[in-house]
């Protein structure tokens, strides 16, 4: 799920743009952040009252996001589970909001269509395949190709926020209720 992180190592602490628009709006509900790294999206969630569940399969980076918890004063279900090894199985109907940001793991995406209520919401930010040399990640079985994310999370409405770059696919759908 990532690259591992060294303890102290520095990681982002602000969500990227495309999670605060697309909760703008939203009623805090019940969330889960899928490979969250150090977790600056789920203590952001949680900062504006959600009750989040946070995934990563690095023990450090979930460490990392339980000190920044308690700096902010929030509570977060963080849990060290590697998705790839189906250690960590999504609810279905459970969650108002799934995130998920530049991670890709194609064999979830029917799990997190499942996982969220009617009436919830995906938010995700994932490197995109443009066919140019140099693409990062360099692997592209981590690249979507155009479309793909679209067709395999399709839960209802969806719509693309913010700018979007030709090197990344970011994408908001909202299941009907």
């Amino acid at each position: 799920m990532g690259r591992a992180l060294s303890p102290g190592e520095h990681a982002p602490k602000e969500p990227i743009p495309l999670l605060r628009s697309a909760v703008e709006h939203l009623t805090p509900g019940r969330a889960l952040d899928l490979a969250c790294g150090t977790g600056r999206h789920a203590v952001f969630l949680a900062k504006y009252g959600w009750n989040v569940t946070a995934v990563d399969s690095s023990r450090v980076a979930i460490e990392i996001l339980q000190q920044r918890a308690g700096e902010a004063g929030v509570t977060v279900n963080a849990l060290v589970a590697d998705l790839e090894l189906g250690e960590f199985k999504i609810e279905p109907d459970a969650y108002d909001l799934i995130c998920v940001f530049y991670y890709l793991q194609r064999d979830v995406f029917s799990e997190i269509r499942a996982g969220v209520k009617p009436g919830g919401t995906v938010v995700s930010a994932i490197h995109l395949n443009d066919g140019k040399p140099g693409a990062r990640p360099c692997n592209s079985a981590f690249l979507l190709e155009p479309g793909e994310l679209r067709r395999c999370i399709a839960i209802g409405k969806s719509s693309t926020t913010g700018k979007e770059r030709r090197t990344k696919k970011v994408i908001i759908m909202t299941r009907p209720s």
